[in-house]
């Protein structure tokens, strides 16, 4: 009997022992399978642990390189609206410049003008007429007519023929010829009326009838002063414009005086006007 337990517990032992191995190979199947499951989940690990590294790298780089952008907008943005404020202030300046240099040279126009001596034009307007008026004088008085040849030379070119709607009151025009200027002479008025009060009839005949260019009657105009109609109203006529031409000579100095005042006054409201235009502009 225990024999035949030795023998049983033997193959028992032998069984067992096979199974064991069996058992113990395949754990160390299942081990080897484990460790190489973990070699690869480790390696698995670290490769994604690596992407995620390189992710995190492409990340940073992106939100740099939108910072980056980010930034270079907003510098050229900022350097746009300074561009835009340098070129505005650069046209109100411009603006600012032409319009005082436009003013400035209206003062010096207007300081220029009042410089000019008052009634030049009429102290010289008055000296040639009273010239005229003496050498047709002289040229009746030596037997010529009063309007004969003798003044064709003190007649301007630029008078042209023209009718009585543009004589002067007082004037009738009288034709000579086609290619002559018309003259204007002292017409004699209806109801038996007299010029200077005289009574005969000859003094409206026409050798006495004075005859004047219209330029030199346009002139008579200007200076407000009756155009002679005679010979015989020469004299008196001249005497005016001496009158006249002594009244500017004596007031020329004053009235000068007041032109440079009056124009400095204008140049001064002038400047005054520029400098609030100024100061509005700039500080728009």
């Amino acid at each position: 009997l225990a024999e035949i337990d030795a023998q049983i517990a033997d193959t028992n032992a032998h069984a067992l022992g096979q199974e064991f191995d069996k058992l113990q190979t395949e754990l160390d199947g299942l081990k080897a399978s484990q460790e190489e499951g973990k070699q690869q989940r480790s390696e698995l690990f670290s490769e994604r642990s690596r992407i995620l590294k390189a992710l995190d790298q492409l990340w940073d780089e992106k939100r740099r390189l939108q910072d980056e952008h980010r930034r270079q907008n907003n510098e050229y943005y900022q350097w746009q609206q300074e561009e835009r404020k340098r070129k505005a202030h650069e046209e109100k300046q411009r603006r600012i410049q032409e319009q005082r240099e436009k003013r400035l040279a209206i003062a010096q126009e207007q300081r220029e003008e009042a410089e000019i001596p008052a009634f030049e034009d009429e102290i010289n307007g008055c000296e040639s007429l009273i010239i005229y008026l003496r050498s047709v004088g002289s040229a009746a008085a030596g037997g010529s007519p009063a309007g004969g040849r003798s003044e064709g030379s003190s007649r301007p070119s630029s008078v042209a023929s023209s009718s009585n709607d543009h004589a002067p009151a007082g004037m009738v025009a009288i034709k000579r010829s086609t290619d002559e200027e018309t003259y204007f002479a002292g017409s004699v008025t209806p109801k038996g009326k007299r010029r200077n009060g005289r009574k005969d009839r000859k003094s409206g005949s026409a050798a006495d009838v004075l005859k004047l260019p219209l330029a030199v009657a346009e002139r008579f105009l200007d200076l407000q002063i009756e155009l002679p109609t005679t010979s015989a109203s020469i004299p008196s006529t001249v005497e005016k414009l001496v009158a006249k031409k002594k009244y500017f000579i004596e007031n020329q100095g004053k009235v000068t005086e007041e032109n440079k005042r009056k124009a400095e006054e204008k140049i001064a409201k002038l400047m005054a006007e520029l400098e609030v235009d100024e100061k509005i502009a700039t500080s728009a």
